[in-house]
């Protein structure tokens, strides 16, 4: 099979199950796989799973979003109110796998990982985002709170049966498309 498409949902420092999961899929390098966030916190191995996701980026087209956990995780680096509510989310687990070298608290090669990290990501078929989307916004204008924050449980009314607006060219294009290309 080639040209195959994943979609991976939360990880949340569990890095043994992403583990499995990769190898049961043993991605090829035509394979695309989106990672949906939330990387890091609750799980014993943060530092591990994004080591994982750099990994996989090697091996084939990976497509990493960005989660609401990933979000606190970058406010934390900045302010020390944000670190205090990061740390009650999850991210002292976070904290917890990597060793602190003095000078840096999370490795500055996962720091960038994480601020490269697309927002959504779709094809011809297919919308992804960590949480939700606005039916009424194409997707190059959905604000950040949807896309990382609500649950779908919370939409005040019916999602529309219709297709989302979303940047795209060209209906018949076969190649995915994201908000960078």
């Amino acid at each position: 099979m080639t040209n195959r498409l994943f979609a991976i949902g939360d990880i949340h420092g569990c890095s043994k199950a992403l583990e499995t999961l990769i190898e049961a899929i043993d991605p090829q390098p035509d394979d695309t796989i989106v990672t949906l966030g939330d990387y890091v916190d609750y799980g014993p191995d943060s530092r591990s799973v994004i080591d994982q996701l750099i990994r996989l980026s090697r091996r084939c087209r990976l497509v990493p979003l960005f989660g609401n956990h990933e979000e606190l995780l970058l406010g934390a680096l900045e302010s020390d109110s944000a670190l205090r509510s990061w740390l009650d989310l999850g991210g002292d687990q976070t904290l917890l796998s990597y060793p602190y070298d003095g000078v840096n608290i999370i490795d500055p090669n996962h720091v960038e990982f994480i601020r490269g990290c697309l927002d959504y990501f779709e094809t011809e078929d297919f919308i992804f985002a960590h949480a939700n989307c606005d039916p009424d916004l194409p997707m190059d204008r959905q604000p950040s709170l949807k896309l990382r924050w609500e649950f779908l449980l919370h939409i005040p009314k019916p999602f529309p049966t219709q297709p989302l607006e979303s940047p795209l060219t060209s209906p018949s294009s076969r190649s995915p498309r994201s908000p960078s290309g």
